[in-house]
């Protein structure tokens, strides 16, 4: 059985002509789209239509029939359908959306955003986020990385079906907005970020362009500093914490360096005292 009337038209070829059972030409033409029959049914027979039916809209700009939509609000569950369709189907739905705003709207209203993210909470989603599924993302997940040391961002959205480089990219948007001023570990950092594909324009808007993300773009580890130590005969747990020493001063006088030549607007970085956005 087809799941939307707009796709259960059929051409009679002999005819030369559109057989349309279910309204789906009055659809089209009104800019509608409404489950076959019962909605709830064609639901229960592939939980996945639920998150096409978000693409259709977003997709098509098509607005969704009342009692379609009910049934989603009623049961936004997605039950024996596997990580990987779920998260190939959201994905494809932002990707095709003319409006992204629009498309955050759907699954907030709908209730299935929380099926997707049962960890996420969140109420309005930056408007400089929306057009960035990372950092929408790592917006949602902000309060839960800050305040639960144990929750592990990263695994958690692997688990969930998401690429391993995806996921470590929105794990180092959300840890390093909540890690305080005076705690940025630049080489730490200078690790995650290598190991996924964000871009400086991204860091920077995620952070609202702050000191400390212009710093940490312009920072890297002095090549060779490790065999230079060696050579001193500093070995061991001893070179670790003088590389870490020496990486955090460098650091600390590039901030000192464009605090006096260059104008930033007051920080925005997080700490647990402060409101989020």
């Amino acid at each position: 059985r087809r799941d939307f009337t707009i796709n259960a038209l059929y051409f009679d070829i002999n005819k030369k002509e559109i057989i349309d059972f279910h309204r789906g030409l009055d659809d089209i033409k009104n800019k509608l789209i409404r489950c076959v029959g019962i909605a709830s049914e064609r639901f229960a027979e592939d939980q996945l239509r639920k998150l096409r039916l978000i693409r259709f809209s977003v997709t098509l700009g098509f607005d969704i029939e009342d009692y379609t939509f009910a049934a989603i609000y009623d049961d936004p569950e997605l039950n024996n359908v596997s990580k990987e369709r779920i998260v190939n189907e959201f994905l494809k739905a932002f990707d095709k959306a003319k409006d992204k705003e629009y498309f955050w709207h759907l699954l907030r209203e709908t209730k299935l955003i929380w099926t997707i993210f049962r960890e996420a909470s969140f109420d309005q989603i930056p408007e400089r986020f929306q057009k960035d599924m990372q950092m929408t993302i790592a917006h949602i997940f902000q309060t839960k990385v800050m305040f639960e040391d144990k929750f592990k961002l990263k695994e958690h959205l692997i688990d969930l079906g998401f690429e391993t480089r995806f996921a470590k990219g929105i794990d180092f948007l959300a840890n390093f907005a909540a890690t305080e001023c005076d705690k940025i570990d630049p080489m730490k950092y200078f690790k995650l970020r290598d190991g996924c594909d964000l871009s400086d324009k991204q860091i920077l808007i995620y952070n609202n362009g702050t000191l400390e993300a212009h710093c940490f773009l312009e920072w890297k580890p002095e090549e060779g500093l490790p065999e230079k130590l060696m050579s001193q005969g500093i070995q061991g747990k001893e070179l670790g914490i003088k590389l870490n020493d020496l990486y955090l001063k460098s650091f600390e006088k590039i901030v000192e360096e464009k605090k006096k030549n260059e104008s930033f607007s007051p920080h925005r970085k997080i700490t647990k005292q402060s409101n989020l956005f």
